[in-house]
């Protein structure tokens, strides 16, 4: 196939679709790229591979709908960083043309190579939700999740805890088993309660007795009336 260049909306438009090359400067990362860190040793890695034999997979972009002649990233953004540091002055690309909520979950499902921490997939998930009103079913379904709702629900719910919770359980220092378990005992101090489960590197079962003490014999156990149904998030 033909390669050519493109910058305009017209030849967006008409190119739409196709393999083409596209000055780097002419692309810039997407709206919906839910990583919120980028790993510069991912990004050395590939450069070096990049640097050695080219690249292997063209980076997927839309056009713009804000910033006319300019393309966001669907996928790829490392691809986008590692030729940038190799000096590469175009890159190959597949323009795609695909409505907004194919795009955000295509940003999502296009990271499996590099998985995304837990509390930017939670975030993902939430903004499908809330964004283009897709339930936790077709979420899963379109996520590679097997349409397990429940794990969905399950993500969207840890953005409930408390910031410094949240950015442990991205830095697995806690993981989502425990984020479950703090959801249970939400009426206690429970960023106290995680330092010291960071601090100690508790297990989930170490962590559910340090609660069900803390809550008192007659709370152990106790879930809170909220937490009981996950599908309730929907």
């Amino acid at each position: 196939m033909q390669m050519q260049n493109s910058s305009s909306s017209e030849n967006s438009a008409k190119n739409s679709g196709q393999l083409i090359r596209l000055k780097l400067e002419d692309i810039k990362p997407g709206r919906y790229q839910p990583r919120k860190k980028i790993a510069d040793s991912h990004v050395n890695e590939l450069a070096d591979s990049m640097g050695d034999v080219g690249l292997n997979e063209p980076i997927v972009v839309t056009a713009s709908p804000s910033d006319a002649g300019r393309f966001e990233l669907v996928s790829g953004e490392y691809r986008w960083r590692a030729a940038a540091k190799l000096g590469w002055a175009t890159i190959e690309v597949y323009l795609t043309s695909e409505t907004d909520r194919v795009v955000a979950i295509a940003a999502i499902t296009a990271n499996g190579g590099l998985p995304l921490d837990p509390i930017e997939e939670a975030e993902a998930f939430a903004r499908l939700h809330d964004e283009f009103q897709m339930t936790h079913a077709q979420i899963a379904k379109s996520c590679g999740k097997g349409g397990n709702r429940a794990y969905v629900s399950k993500a969207i719910r840890m953005l409930k805890l408390p910031t410094i919770i949240r950015d442990w359980i991205a830095e697995k220092k806690l993981f989502p088993t425990h984020a479950q378990i703090f959801l249970e005992f939400g009426h206690l101090d429970i960023i106290e309660i995680a330092r010291r489960c960071v601090e100690f590197d508790w297990s989930t079962q170490k962590l559910k007795e340090e609660l069900a003490v803390r809550a008192g014999t007659a709370d152990t156990g106790r879930r809170d009336s909220k937490t009981v149904d996950w599908m309730e998030l929907e």
